[in-house]
């Protein structure tokens, strides 16, 4: 299965160039091994990547289908043996909780847009509305198109 990844312009500026300020080159490691973990149906699941689930609320990034992937910023990684599922960031520990947010296409199911990388405190950011739905708005754009 051929897969298209790409990083939505706008979010890119605000989520991810900080990023690669303070880790230079994560954005290009976090889409490499993104990609792989699609093209494997998500079987190849990467060190670095822990649970990869929802964002049921707000409501509109539910009905967006923005999904999230929680993850270990390299050299950290999850320890080997542990469930998918099982691989989580601790609330409580800003700067080991991150995640990686993204969405599906809706007609293209082999087309994936990433949207964020919330760090740090992913889950304190995940829970402020507004950023949310800035981020359900433009994936529901992208979605109307793929």
């Amino acid at each position: 299965m051929s897969v298209e990844v790409t990083f939505h312009p706008e979010t890119f500026k605000e989520f991810f160039l900080p990023l690669d300020v303070k880790h230079p080159g994560l954005s290009k490691t976090l889409e490499h091994e993104f990609t792989r973990y699609m093209h494997s149906n998500r079987l190849a699941i990467p060190s670095i990547f822990g649970r990869d689930a929802p964002y049921i609320q707000p409501p509109e990034a539910l009905s967006a289908c923005l999904m999230h992937i929680h993850i270990k910023i390299p050299p950290a990684r999850f320890r080997a043996g542990i469930p998918q599922h099982d691989r989580c960031c601790a609330r409580g520990r800003p700067g080991e909780d991150a995640a990686l947010v993204y969405a599906p296409g809706e007609m293209e199911e082999n087309h994936f847009l990433i949207l964020a990388f919330l760090w740090p405190d992913a889950h304190g950011m995940a829970r402020d509305r507004a950023t949310m739905k800035y981020l359900a708005r433009a994936a529901k754009t992208w979605r109307d198109y793929n």
